[in-house]
């Protein structure tokens, strides 16, 4: 969709990734393991401010509410994903997921396509010989009227 309609794309979850992989210690997801903690969602607007904003999210003194240090992470964490394009990589490794995946449902609907095809030559086939074996008695029973 980025590529489409040239839109930038902001790297929240290879920032998740990447904090995750460095600071397993910071909490990114709520209690419910579904939601994100205050730490999380300070870390995904680090990156939408960088991304959508073209502003660095380090040294900015608004914190949340956090620990100055936790935020400090967070905000490094931030800029060092979106500035070495770590999301290229990451994208590129899913483009090449997609494409795959794409190439095999082609195939099977391809397979599955032929499949389809095969059947309709044979209800084609068979509609075909009752039409001809009915056009015949039909001609005999008209043959047999003349008669």
């Amino acid at each position: 969709m980025s590529d489409l309609y040239g839109v930038p794309v902001s790297p929240v979850a290879q920032a998740f990734t990447l904090c995750a992989m460095n600071h397993p210690e910071i909490e990114l997801y709520a209690d419910d393991r579904h939601h994100h903690s205050k730490e999380g969602s300070y870390l995904a607007a680090c990156c939408w401010l960088y991304t959508f904003c073209g502003v660095s999210p380090v040294g900015n003194v608004y914190t949340a509410g956090l620990d100055k240090n936790v935020a400090a992470t967070l905000q490094e964490i931030a800029l060092k994903t979106c500035e070495e394009k770590l999301i290229d990589e990451i994208t590129q490794t899913a483009k090449a997921v997609v494409k795959e995946k794409q190439r095999k449902k082609a195939r099977k609907v391809k397979n599955g396509s032929l499949t389809w095809a095969l059947v309709g030559a044979g209800a084609g086939v068979v509609i075909t010989v009752a039409a001809l074996a009915t056009a015949d008695i039909l001609r005999k029973k008209l043959i047999k009227r003349k008669k």
